[in-house]
């Protein structure tokens, strides 16, 4: 159905995405708004796939599936940058992503390594596609990165919320006896906006807790809203 804006806060926010076709979108919108106002190191981070938690099982096939989806999302990030004019290095965290990545077609003036093999040959006319960054050594190491050109690390495993990142766009359904009832969204220049389960934006302030690497929205206190 169609998503109202209305709602608690009244409108305001990018509203709640309706597919993965808009989180990309807005993602690579909210970035796009970053690099514009000098952002030189930013950060998304949403649900590669639906139903992410019934998908946590470890499995090798459900880490598959989050793997090619997230490296669509890497390439599709990619191919905007790329037609925007930068050059994009994607700094794979690890081998089997990057044996992902050279598995589809890179858009133009896109190369691809690893994370591992130290800082690319980029300048100020290039981007840095950190995807995942797992590891703190993996964040600081590419925080450090953003003195030749800005670093964006996208869908990290651990340390999400690193303090040296800007968050651009973050997702997350809130879920409620495991069905979705409403979202915490943060889409950059726009502040952090809890809509509920009409996409209505509840007017919410939303609190942050520190975590031993920066700092994460405190999803406790979000879902009390709802329960």
């Amino acid at each position: 159905g169609v998503m109202c804006c209305g709602g608690g806060g009244g409108g305001g926010g990018v509203g709640v995405p309706k597919s993965y076709d808009e989180i990309y979108a807005q993602a690579i919108d909210a970035v796009g708004v970053g690099l514009s106002a000098g952002y030189r190191r930013m950060e998304v981070e949403f649900p590669p796939i639906p139903n992410m938690n019934k998908l946590g099982d470890g499995s090798a096939s459900s880490q598959r599936l989050v793997r090619q989806a997230n490296v669509g999302f890497v390439l599709k990030a990619a191919e905007a940058l790329s037609g925007a004019g930068w050059g994009v290095w994607i700094l794979c965290g690890d081998g089997s992503t990057r044996e992902e990545v050279e598995k589809m077609n890179l858009p133009p003036n896109t190369q691809v390594q690893l994370l591992k093999d130290g800082p690319p040959p980029s300048g100020p006319s290039d981007i840095l596609l950190v995807h995942p960054p797992a590891d703190l050594n993996q964040w600081e190491f590419s925080a450090s990165l953003s003195a030749q050109s800005p670093v964006v690390a996208l869908n990290g495993q651990q340390h999400n919320g690193h303090a040296s990142f800007e968050m651009a766009y973050y997702l997350k359904p809130l879920t409620f006896n495991s069905r979705t009832c409403g979202y915490l969204i943060r889409s950059f220049p726009d502040p952090w906006i809890v809509y509920d389960g009409t996409g209505g934006n509840m007017g919410v302030e939303v609190g942050f807790v520190q975590t031993a690497s920066g700092y994460r929205p405190d999803l406790q206190a979000v879902s009390r809203l709802f329960n």
